[in-house]
């Protein structure tokens, strides 16, 4: 079972949580708009394209939590930057986080095989995504 799409506009490396004022934790606005947008072109393929539903669990403190499906995953990512700003691994990592958001998988833990891919288009950046469940 393959789940393909792109996210149009400037990718945005993962940056760390940073903290505020009383020692409250943030995500940098860039950093969590552009996980928001993968997320939602995530939840738009899976809409569109044959995926396993999601499933509900009881979180720790008692309350309903949707979870993506367990199993075993393949990952491509290619990014196409406007500059040559960020490593390959920090935008992996706002993929596979925004993937686990969305519900695509359970965990990122369980991506098994991973391609990643770093290119340069001023014109068209963009973020193009390929998630295969093995043995599907």
């Amino acid at each position: 079972m393959r789940l393909s799409f792109a996210v149009s506009g400037p990718p945005v490396p993962y940056q760390r949580p940073g903290q505020g004022r009383g020692g409250h934790r943030f995500t940098e606005p860039a950093s969590a708009e552009y996980m928001f947008r993968v997320g939602a072109a995530a939840m738009k393929a899976i809409a569109e394209q044959p995926w396993p539903a999601r499933t509900l669990h009881r979180s720790k403190s008692g309350g309903a939590v949707q979870r993506g499906p367990k199993g075993q995953f393949g990952l491509v990512v290619t990014v196409y930057r406007a500059a040559r700003r960020g490593d390959i691994t920090n935008f992996v990592k706002s993929v596979e986080d925004a993937l686990t958001k969305a519900c695509v998988w359970w965990d990122d833990a369980m991506v098994i095989d991973l391609h990643a891919h770093l290119r340069e288009d001023k014109e068209s950046p963009r973020t193009e995504i390929t998630v295969d469940m093995r043995g599907q």
